[in-house]
């Protein structure tokens, strides 16, 4: 019985001296507080005139189902990264979109962007990165 407490507390051992680098260990902050690394992703805006809009338009990232995995976030003219975070480790499918609220100011031609789309495994402490170029749609002769 001695023998079997004393090997599992040796592996005990091994495995508290193991886990401390894990990337999922708390990280201490200037306040004390202990904060877990979170997934970030960053939205990157591309725009020829960064101070053209018409419209409220939001930047959301969303899983694979369409739901948000934070709080959408407001475009501001001119701004050019958008930061969103969320925990994990996640295996599974993210898109960055640019979308028209359709409030407040009504456009003719609205901006719009294709969505960028990532899949796989995201990881605490990384940061994955998303392009968007709005860009208003061309006007065709005649219309």
């Amino acid at each position: 019985m001695k023998t079997i407490a004393i090997s599992i507390f040796s592996l005990l051992m091994i495995f508290a001296i193991a886990v401390p680098g894990y990337s999922l260990s708390p990280l201490e902050n200037s306040s004390s507080r202990l904060v877990y690394p979170a997934i970030t992703y960053q939205v990157n805006i591309h725009m020829s005139d960064l101070n053209a809009s018409c419209g409220t338009y939001i930047i959301e990232v969303e899983d694979a189902n369409g739901a948000a995995v934070a709080p959408s976030q407001v475009f501001i003219p001119g701004k050019l990264a958008y930061f969103f975070s969320e925990g994990g480790p996640v295996n599974s499918k993210r898109t960055a979109t640019f979308e028209n609220t359709h409030t407040g100011v009504t456009c003719n031609s609205p901006l719009t962007a294709a969505p960028s789309s990532r899949t796989g495994l995201f990881m605490p402490g990384v940061t994955y990165n998303f392009e968007l170029s709005p860009h208003y749609p061309a006007i065709l002769p005649g219309n």
